[in-house]
């Protein structure tokens, strides 16, 4: 009786994994996202397993393709790290009790984010002016700016902040997080064109009574004077204060860019004159 219960545990171990190779099942894991240049460790839990074993599993091998950005391409769990999205394909390969060899395959799909930033600026804007910086890329939940300057952004947090002290081709860069926590930068330049140079020469003074006449003395030309007693770049000693007058001429030039300069005229009263009476 002893003899007979040692051979049927024999009979037991030695057979107790046979497998059809339907039982060989294969698990990539389920599909995930990763940020672009991130990596991540894809296969299941486990990648491949014997279905319903009793004893000692033979051994699993596996081949995972393609064999493009991963850590290893033969085990269970490789890191892969691509850069367009990819599905990678597990074949795993066993052997089993009866020599058979059994394969089975399973699938992932590695989607990679890649956020698209785009920066634009409301300029060209002339020397003195604020502008506003903007995000169009419109995959972002959340902003941060920065210059390589020293202009004030007045929310850096902002999609579209504005923007104080600029110089010419100062650089404003935005970071982007979308809503899968995935980044991308973007940048854009300002151009800051130069006031003109405007100067005006000075005036004489003058009697109210005067004859009304141009008004010249005012660089770059092209100009236009404004102010007490003044219309269509003439000066009316009638019209205007007795006493001082600020004359401006401004000028703006190709850029759209605009800029002053005053002078004063002095205008006196027209004086008045009596005549008393003769005694006889």
């Amino acid at each position: 009786a002893r003899k007979i219960v040692l051979l049927i545990a024999l009979f037991n171990v030695s057979f107790s994994y046979s497998q059809f190779c339907s039982n060989l099942v294969a698990d990539a894991g389920q599909d995930i996202n990763i940020c672009l240049g991130d990596s991540i460790q894809i296969g299941g839990n486990p990648t491949g397993e014997w279905d319903n074993i009793n004893g000692t599993p033979p051994v699993i091998t596996y081949s995972w393709s393609p064999n493009i950005n991963i850590s290893d391409d033969t085990l269970s769990n490789p890191y892969v790290s691509p850069t367009v999205t990819t599905t990678y394909t597990v074949t795993i390969t066993s052997i089993n009790n009866n020599g058979n060899t059994c394969t089975d395959q399973s699938d992932i799909e590695v989607t990679v984010i890649n956020p698209q930033a785009n920066a634009v600026n409301s300029g060209p804007i002339c020397a003195g002016q604020s502008f506003t910086l903007d995000e169009t890329g419109g995959d972002a939940v959340s902003w941060q700016w920065s210059t390589n300057g020293s202009a004030n952004i007045s929310n850096t947090i902002d999609q579209s902040p504005t923007v104080t002290g600029a110089i010419d081709g100062e650089i404003f860069t935005v970071e982007i997080t979308d809503s899968d926590g995935c980044m991308s930068t973007a940048s854009t330049t300002i151009t800051v064109y130069p006031l003109p140079t405007v100067s005006l020469g000075p005036f004489s003074d003058i009697c109210s009574n005067a004859s009304t006449f141009s008004l010249t003395g005012g660089s770059p030309s092209g100009g236009t004077y404004s102010g007490p007693g003044v219309s269509n770049n003439e000066f009316d000693p009638s019209t205007a204060n007795i006493g001082n007058n600020t004359i401006t001429y401004t000028y703006t030039d190709g850029n759209g860019c605009t800029n002053s300069a005053t002078q004063s005229i002095v205008v006196f009263p027209f004086p008045s004159i009596t005549l008393a009476p003769f005694s006889p």
